[in-house]
């Protein structure tokens, strides 16, 4: 399983209307757009041959996906998927900040502290505000 990023997920860019369209790098990406990938247990998903036969995914519509992907770089044996909606609780959510190493950082703890940065200043303000 690709525990790094989705190649195919890389953003398209070209400099002017009639020039070819490009894959950026990851490293070309990360200031105009902020990568994100999102696990959960692979238990729970169902491999990419099987998902496209019960989605009923055609095989001329499954070829293209595939070559499409091998072109942008990804290995459509480690695609998976699911039928059923997954709840955000149930994924492992990640993003590449701008401006840093290449290293993934956790979303939920980021935003956990965004949360307790923010009930700190609410509680400071309001403290120095009675006087406390």
């Amino acid at each position: 399983m690709n525990q790094h990023f989705e190649e195919s997920a890389r953003v398209g860019y070209r400099e002017r209307d009639d020039d070819p369209i490009r894959k950026l790098t990851l490293a070309e990406q990360r200031p105009i757009a902020t990568p994100f990938r999102f696990g959960i247990s692979p238990a729970r998903l169902i491999p990419w041959p099987e998902l496209a036969y019960r989605a009923d995914i055609k095989n001329r519509l499954r070829k293209g996906l595939e070559e499409a992907g091998r072109e942008w770089g990804a290995n459509p044996k480690e695609w998976m998927g699911s039928l059923e909606s997954i709840s955000l609780d149930d994924l492992t959510i990640e993003y590449m900040p701008n401006g840093g190493p290449e290293t993934w950082v956790s979303y939920a703890e980021q935003v956990a502290a965004m949360k307790d940065a923010w009930v700190r200043k609410l509680l400071t303000d309001w403290m120095d505000a009675d006087g406390y």
